[in-house]
């Protein structure tokens, strides 16, 4: 066989092993992104069970004779949040990962609910918590429309 002929056919194995290689580490890429996104959909569920396990902000607010009123608006927060893990979930069960930003996002408005659920009713003035919720509802909200949720 002549060099030339040897030549072109080791640089086709070679090429066809590079491709091959390529193409095998993108799809392991792939199932660690996938297995990654379950992991991190599952914290995102256990973060917003542990802000439900009480009855959510709606039941933080209905504790409260001076909250009560504004129920509706912690409601809003809940379901809020409940279709954002939910949008997670199903996007990683699909094998379309969310983005890390979008979870990211999503964990900052768990922990704040988180942080006023476990906030006193007889020690923090209510017109205090009013506006902390008001900003937590403006911003889920924000953030499910900018994100499609």
């Amino acid at each position: 066989m002549p060099i030339q002929a040897r030549q072109k056919l080791l640089n086709n194995i070679v090429q066809k092993i590079v491709v091959g290689s390529l193409v095998y580490g993108l799809l392991g890429l792939g199932v660690a992104f996938a297995e990654d996104c379950k992991k991190q959909a599952k914290l995102l569920r256990g973060d917003y069970d542990v802000v439900q396990a009480d009855g959510g902000l709606w039941r933080f607010m209905e504790k409260s004779s001076r909250l009560r009123d504004d129920s509706m608006l912690g409601l809003q927060i809940d379901g809020i949040l409940q279709r954002g893990v939910t949008h997670i979930e199903n996007a990683c069960k699909e094998g379309k990962p969310a983005s890390p930003q979008l979870i990211k996002e999503l964990e900052a408005l768990i922990s704040e609910a988180r942080t006023l659920n476990n906030k006193s009713t007889s020690r923090t003035p209510a017109k205090k918590l009013k506006e902390m919720i008001q900003a937590l509802l403006k911003s889920s909200q924000e953030w499910a429309e900018k994100n499609s949720i």
